[in-house]
C-alpha cells in the first residue's frame, strides 16, 4: 500500500477550510431558524390585525360552571383580538331531554349568557319561531 503524506500547510488550510464550512452551516442554520421565527411572528400579527369575531348560538344550559371555562380556556383565549356575540333564548325551564341522558328537567339562568360577552342577543321562543317559523317548517318537510 502506498501511503500518502500531506504537508503541514495544506494539512492547516484543510483544517480552516473545514472548521469555515461547519462554522457557515451552524451560521446559516441559525439565519434560517430565526428567519422561521420571523415569519411566524409576521404571521401572527396579521392574524391579530385581521377583523375576527366569535359567534356563539344555544342555551345556557351549564353554563357558568362547566361550558364557560372551557369556552375562555379552548376558545376565547388563543383569539383574544375577536369580537364576541352570543345568540340565546330567553328560556328558563327546559324539560328533560333523554337523548342528552338527562332524567329531571333543567333549570336555566340566562342572566349567564353575559359572563361571557356583552353582545348578547336572546329571543323568546315565540319571537324565533315569528320570524323564522315558515323556513323551519319548509326545511323540515
Amino acid at each position: 500500500m502506498k501511503r500518502c503524506s500531506i504537508s503541514p500547510t495544506k494539512c492547516l488550510v484543510t483544517i480552516w477550510a473545514f472548521l469555515i464550512t461547519i462554522w457557515f452551516l451552524v451560521v446559516s442554520k441559525m439565519y434560517l431558524i430565526d428567519l422561521s421565527i420571523a415569519e411566524d411572528n409576521a404571521r401572527m400579527i396579521d392574524r391579530m390585525n385581521q377583523p375576527c369575531a366569535l359567534l356563539f348560538f344555544g342555551l345556557v344550559k351549564h353554563f357558568d360552571d362547566l361550558a364557560l371555562p372551557s369556552i375562555q380556556k379552548r376558545i376565547v383565549e388563543p383569539n383574544r383580538q375577536c369580537d364576541i356575540y352570543l345568540h340565546t333564548y330567553n328560556v328558563t325551564d327546559l324539560p328533560v331531554n333523554t337523548r342528552n341522558g338527562e332524567d329531571h328537567s333543567a333549570r336555566l339562568n340566562t342572566s349567564e349568557a353575559f359572563l361571557l360577552t356583552e353582545n348578547v342577543t336572546m329571543d323568546t321562543m315565540e319571537e324565533f319561531f315569528q320570524q323564522r317559523g315558515k323556513f323551519l317548517n319548509h326545511t323540515r318537510q
